[in-house]
């Protein structure tokens, strides 16, 4: 909505309001606020940031931890400070859908990279970034390998040793994996860890012999 429309609507708080017209004239975005009567329902934000390919689990307009490291993606691929907050900056980039570049085209139009400077697993579909998930990798002292890698094996449980939840083997013992705790730094032994409730997002899009690019 607009800023002077939503003031008016907010001014006069209106009882009832009929939507006319398609979702050409009359976005989803702006529909869910209607509807909502609330300009700034996180649930708004979280069904568009759903459409925009991120994981938020099922949209309630709670902040929970998977809408924290659903947020935590987001703001890494905007470019935003990484604080987990869904704030008016948060909302305004948001509108601008923004994306990634794919970093290894000649992977072909489906694949998975790694990127190790954002922190980010971004699932390649189509010949664009389709996904984007918050993930912590390896530590100065067991750093992620990096280069091009193929899955070889899935392991659907949680291994009880090392806590790997849903491991993606990609390269020797290196996986994409769940565990319990992500943090906003590189902390895992060299796999790319992600939050449970991701790797169960992630889990039915990675297949043997997917190509990963680590970088």
């Amino acid at each position: 909505l607009s800023p002077p429309t939503a003031a008016w609507l907010q001014r006069t708080g209106t009882a009832a309001l009929t939507v006319v017209g398609g979702p050409v004239a009359v976005g989803p975005v702006p529909a869910c606020q209607l509807a909502a009567g609330d300009t700034r329902a996180f649930r708004c934000a979280e069904e568009e940031l759903v459409r925009q390919g991120y994981n938020t689990g099922v949209p309630e307009g709670i902040v929970d931890h998977q809408t924290v490291w659903m947020i935590y993606a987001f703001q890494k691929v905007a470019a935003l400070p990484v604080t987990g907050e869904f704030a008016e900056r948060e909302w305004q980039a948001m509108l601008a859908n923004p994306r990634l570049p794919v970093r290894r085209p000649d992977l072909g139009p489906d694949h998975i990279e790694i990127d190790l400077a954002r922190q980010l697993i971004l699932v390649v579909r189509g010949g664009q970034v389709a996904h984007a998930v918050h993930t912590s990798t390896g530590k100065p002292s067991t750093p992620t390998v990096r280069g091009t890698f193929t899955v070889y094996e899935k392991r659907n449980f949680r291994q009880s040793w090392n806590a790997m939840y849903r491991p993606v083997f990609f390269h020797r013992g290196y996986a994409i994996h769940g565990y319990p705790e992500i943090p906003l730094y590189p902390a895992s032994h060299g796999c790319a860890r992600t939050y449970d409730g991701d790797m169960d997002f992630l889990w039915p899009m990675l297949w043997i012999g997917e190509r990963v690019a680590a970088f």
